[in-house]
């Protein structure tokens, strides 16, 4: 039985710090070339952080990181399409993600969760500003559209960097160890999902095609290119 958390806690992990001051000096300057590279550094580490939890695992080593469940309510008019970019954040960073009529669930290693929620607060600020400046249109389909692009273009962004992180892996450690390795931490993690939501099939979003291209710019490293019992929907 997974737990849900509230809190998933690991706050003194220097790594995750380190990633967290990135994000900080990101967010602390105007100069538009630091805060891509603020960004994007930030991303590379969170990558290749879930790639180091994962052989940690696979060598008994990570006995704290354990499996969780964790609940976000969405609120406000645009609450479904910022629970949509959790989403594509969460399950880029190696958990998996059920949208519900009262936010989202997700399911992952607390280690994976972290990482997550830190990128999710930076590019919820990116995508907000974005939709501000590039949309015109200040009714709500348009909008919630473009937003839904955007998350979509951040999710392509973020398994890029995942894919570089485990090839860096299999060059360091072997292509063999470390593909082991990261199929079974999937695979727990996919299990638990299917346990908690059966039923849940495939998502269709509605997108929006200037959404997808800021999105595609946003600094997430890399080139520019509830519970059980819960409705899910999409």
């Amino acid at each position: 039985m997974i737990e849900n958390t509230e809190d998933t806690g690991s706050q003194l992990n220097p790594k995750l710090a380190t990633i967290r001051g990135l994000l900080a000096k990101a967010q602390g300057t105007d100069n538009e070339q630091e805060r891509e590279a603020f960004n994007a550094k930030a991303a590379d580490l969170s990558a290749k952080y879930g790639v180091d939890m994962a052989m940690a695992a696979a060598a008994g080593a990570g006995s704290k990181d354990e499996l969780c469940l964790k609940e976000f309510e969405m609120a406000g008019e645009y609450g479904r399409e910022q629970m949509v970019l959790l989403y594509y954040v969460l399950e880029g960073s190696g958990c998996k993600c059920c949208l519900t009529s009262e936010g989202l669930t997700a399911i992952g290693f607390v280690s994976d969760l972290e990482r997550g929620e830190l990128l999710y607060t930076s590019l919820l600020l990116q995508m907000v500003s974005s939709v501000e400046n590039e949309c015109p249109s200040e009714s709500h389909n348009p909008r919630a559209g473009w937003m839904n692009g955007f998350s979509q273009a951040v999710g392509d962004k973020l398994r890029a960097a995942k894919l570089r992180a485990q090839q860096e892996a299999g060059r360091q450690h072997g292509t063999g160890k470390a593909e082991v390795a990261l199929r079974t931490r999937e695979q727990l993690v996919m299990d638990a999902f299917k346990e908690e939501f059966p039923e849940v099939g495939a998502r269709n979003l509605s997108t929006h095609s200037g959404g997808y291209a800021a999105g595609q710019r946003a600094s997430v490293g890399g080139p520019s290119v509830g519970g059980q019992g819960r409705r899910a929907i999409g």
